[in-house]
């Protein structure tokens, strides 16, 4: 149960940061969530789809004409292929943001999206250091794996039965 509330907390954030944007638009913002709802990962995908549709209906249910947002889901099935031709449909659809991948294998795949474009991404679980020290529009809620091994001085006890 706290895994679940700590991964509803991370897509409240990413939620923090779009719904404080959005609300200085005169226009519907829309968001892109690119998530696994399918595949090997659908653990972390739906619960986040489910987050992120309760947020933005509440959010809706408050907005100003012009200043609500509009949620495009897309399934990626885990497969880091088609996450490439998802990203490829929300720039089509010229989405404002979007809100993952949520695994480093798909993210890694959709780089140059958040290389060369200029749709920002925001991801609360991807960690891989592959994507460390890059100018991009590739936004992080949490550190890269580096850092948290970083933050152990030593490793951990192990506890001999």
């Amino acid at each position: 149960m706290k895994v679940v509330q700590g991964f509803l907390g991370m897509i409240c954030i990413c939620m923090c940061f779009v719904l404080m944007t959005a609300c200085f638009g005169t226009h519907t913002t829309k968001v892109g969530l690119l998530v696994d709802l399918s595949g090997k990962s659908s653990s972390l995908g739906i619960p986040a789809r489910d987050a992120a549709i309760l947020r933005i209906n509440a959010y809706n249910a408050r907005a100003k004409a012009g200043q609500e947002i509009k949620l495009i889901i897309k399934d990626t099935k885990g497969d880091a292929k088609e996450a490439r031709a998802k990203v490829q449909e929300f720039v089509e659809e010229e989405v404002d943001y979007i809100i993952g991948p949520f695994t480093s294998g798909e993210t890694t795949e959709i780089d140059e999206y958040f290389l060369t474009g200029n749709t920002v991404f925001l991801s609360p679980t991807v960690a891989t250091d592959s994507l460390t020290d890059m100018d991009d529009y590739f936004i992080r809620i949490i550190g890269e794996a580096a850092y948290k091994v970083k933050l152990w001085p030593e490793p951990p006890l192990r506890i001999r039965a």
